[in-house]
């Protein structure tokens, strides 16, 4: 079977990019009858390892969003011929779609986040997303997965379409640091040396990931008590970022909230190691690696109840309403004053975080591939 899909990266490569490439690797070099051909923008094919069973097209048009959607429209199909492709993965409906082609096609759905808070993107990638890539995607596609019951819920009561649902293994970084003095790691790439603090990883969207309620709730307890570790945010710069700094000037956070940007795996990982516990404050998220990565390193999480989160923590979080500031703080206070019950969302997180397979997503998506080309006819005969 010659699979088909669209790998592009525009500056990020967080969890849905790190998701394609570790389910590209992993259903070929798996399965010895997959073929993929994926048709890559310049930063994802410099990104995507090479493998004897992935043929990875560049295509300039694919190096721009809105120029990869005309692609998609009016060229793709005659690549899809040349390259003979039996049937197409889209690994994001929401940001990508099937073309005019005749191939059937798998469509996978991350999240619907636009239809949960407003503002999450701005107008331009609203639009593409809203009136472009998500119509055409429940249209053209043959075939839905999504990676949480709470997406595929969203998925049949927004668009009355139904999917199977197919959870992501725990992790797709590399969860060494490559050494035991974290501290130094730390040090090395950032500059600040901690030895107790509270830890946010993610993109700052500032809206979106809730950064506002925590920042809000981390200076109720401050009011209180002087003794509250740190504030240590980790990943790129996303929407609204500066309303985050501006918060946490206008706060006076500036001495006990700082943010590191995007750091190496092996900082990333260090900061997990060393730090009391994890906070993951969304106003919505179709899955969630932050939190089971939390779990792997042994370290108690908050999270709010939005989105797929509660589904993903299942008992092994405290959870607090979303957008309430007053209830993560008293959530924080909670974990920061009784060791006991943190000890006991370590135990928990541990047990619930070997729920999820990385074998088992490959398994499931290859059944899905091998469905989808039982039920069709030949090649040639599809592009009639």
């Amino acid at each position: 079977m010659r699979i088909g899909s669209i790998y592009t990266l525009y500056g990020r490569r967080a969890g849905a990019e790190l998701l394609t490439e570790q389910t590209l690797l992993g259903v070929s070099s798996r399965f010895r009858d997959i073929t993929f051909v994926v048709y890559c923008n310049k930063e994802a094919c410099d990104s995507l390892p090479n493998s004897s069973r992935i043929e990875k097209r560049y295509v300039e048009a694919l190096n721009n969003q809105y120029s990869k959607m005309l692609w998609i429209e009016f060229v793709s199909k005659r690549e899809l011929i040349r390259d003979r492709v039996d049937m197409f993965w889209i690994n994001s409906g929401c940001n990508a779609f099937p073309g005019p082609w005749n191939v059937p096609t798998l469509v996978s759905f991350m999240d619907f986040g636009e239809y949960h808070v407003p503002h999450k993107y701005d107008f331009k990638r609203l639009i593409s997303r809203k009136l472009i890539c998500i119509p055409r995607s429940l249209k053209r596609g043959t075939v839905f997965t999504t990676i949480s019951n709470s997406t595929a819920n969203d998925l049949f009561n927004l668009f009355n379409k139904k999917s199977t649902v197919i959870y992501p293994g725990a992790s797709p970084r590399p969860l060494s640091t490559g050494s035991s003095d974290y501290k130094e790691v730390i040090r090395s790439e950032t500059g600040h040396r901690y030895d107790d603090f509270i830890l946010v990883p993610g993109r700052t969207d500032f809206i979106g990931k809730g950064l506002d309620v925590l920042l809000n709730a981390y200076s109720r307890i401050l009011r209180f008590n002087v003794n509250v570790p740190p504030l240590v945010l980790v990943g790129p710069a996303g929407e609204q970022h500066e309303l985050l700094l501006r918060e946490i000037s206008s706060l006076d956070l500036k001495d006990r909230v700082v943010w590191l940007g995007r750091v190496s795996d092996s900082c990333l990982n260090s900061l997990y190691k060393l730090s009391k516990f994890v906070v993951f404050p969304s106003r919505f998220e179709g899955f969630g690696f932050p939190l089971l990565e939390a779990m792997q390193f042994g370290k108690p999480i908050i999270s709010s109840d939005a989105g797929s989160l509660p589904e993903i923590a299942s008992d092994a979080a405290l959870i607090f309403p979303s957008g309430d500031s007053s209830a993560l703080a008293t959530a924080m206070v909670q974990l920061i004053s009784d060791p006991d019950l943190g000890s006991k969302l370590i135990s928990l997180g541990l047990k619930r975080v070997n729920d999820f397979s990385w074998e088992q997503t490959y398994s499931k998506i290859y059944n899905l591939f091998l469905h989808m080309n039982n039920s069709n006819n030949h090649f040639d005969s599809r592009f009639q």
